[in-house]
């Protein structure tokens, strides 16, 4: 906790005290509890000699305009309460003396909750740009429906290890584990972070989860689209024989298209196959990596806001 220094001055007053085996006594009920304070003394001429405890310490002396900790001077890291003991050369040297100051220093309190709003944070946080030149930004999200205070904000930035700010903040107000964005910047690199937040009735942010790991994508080629990609029937090819698959090589635009097959599973009603097509001159990139895409290259995610469609769901 941060230490607040001189958070009060004390004055003591020493004046007609009565003086007891030559020696003043006096007990100080504090305004709160300190945790370290100095004395500064206005009878230095008079060669008076001061010393302090803390409840049943023994007294120690002290040097005026000195810092001393309670927790030096006794058991306790903090008191309200410290006895003055002050003494001189002679009796006569304590008659009438000045008031003394005090400065006291205290602990300023810290107060914490604990939010739940944490439980909601973005994870596993991925960022997919397809070839119809969207964005695809996507992460996990508690099962069920989300509270109607909880929503996700997007963050995207065209530097790595950026800091989220208001200026990279891009999406806000999505209650769904995605985002999506039509993406015309070709061949550009952005990233994203993710954060849950929890709002009041008038949309004001009051409190918000860490933010998610950082994620990237590319923007696909401009080019995308010509680049005659894929097997047609009406364009030309060499034709490379391979030990697990075929090759294909566009005669026009040169694309090495590679095609194989990883598994079959028969079955009566519905065959499934799981095939693998490359093509070189691809720019985006599935789960098997950039220029790859496969049969099953396609996701069901429930909408949310903006995308309207009647059945509730959307194919990737």
């Amino acid at each position: 906790m941060p230490l607040v220094k001189n958070y009060e001055i004390e004055k003591i007053n020493l004046s007609n005290e009565n003086i007891t085996s030559g020696a003043i006594v006096k007990d100080i009920k504090l305004p709160g509890k300190i945790v370290s304070f100095r004395l500064i003394d206005s009878n230095s001429s008079k060669n008076i000699k001061y010393e302090v405890k803390i409840g049943d310490g023994d007294y120690k002396e002290i040097k005026s305009e000195d810092t001393y900790d309670i927790i030096t001077l006794s058991n306790q890291v903090e008191s309200d309460k410290i006895t003055i003991r002050v003494t001189g050369p002679s009796q006569l040297d304590i008659q009438d003396l000045n008031d003394i100051d005090l400065q006291l220093d205290c602990l300023e309190k810290e107060y914490f909750s604990i939010s739940t709003i944490e439980e909601y944070r973005a994870k596993n946080l991925s960022a997919t740009d397809k070839i119809n030149y969207k964005t695809y930004v996507k992460w996990d999200i508690p099962q069920g429906d989300l509270p109607k205070d909880i929503y996700y904000e997007v963050y995207r930035s065209t530097e790595s290890n950026f800091k989220p700010s208001e200026d990279t903040l891009v999406a806000k107000n999505i209650q769904a584990g995605y985002w999506s964005e039509p993406n015309v910047n070709y061949s550009k690199t952005y990233y994203y972070k993710i954060r849950a937040v929890k709002v009041d009735d008038s949309g004001k942010v009051i409190s918000a989860s860490s933010f998610s790991d950082e994620v990237s994508s590319t923007v696909v080629d401009s080019n995308e689209y010509t680049k005659r990609m894929g097997i047609k029937e009406y364009w030309e090819y060499v034709d490379i024989e391979m030990p697990n698959g075929t090759g294909h090589i566009e005669k026009s635009e040169g694309n090495f298209v590679y095609q194989q097959t990883d598994a079959v599973l028969p079955n009566e009603q519905l065959e499934v196959t799981l095939g693998r097509t490359y093509n070189s001159k691809s720019s985006s990139k599935s789960a098997f990596g950039i220029g790859w895409n496969h049969e099953y290259d396609i996701e069901i995610l429930s909408l949310f806001g903006k995308d309207n469609l009647e059945e509730g769901k959307i194919a990737l």
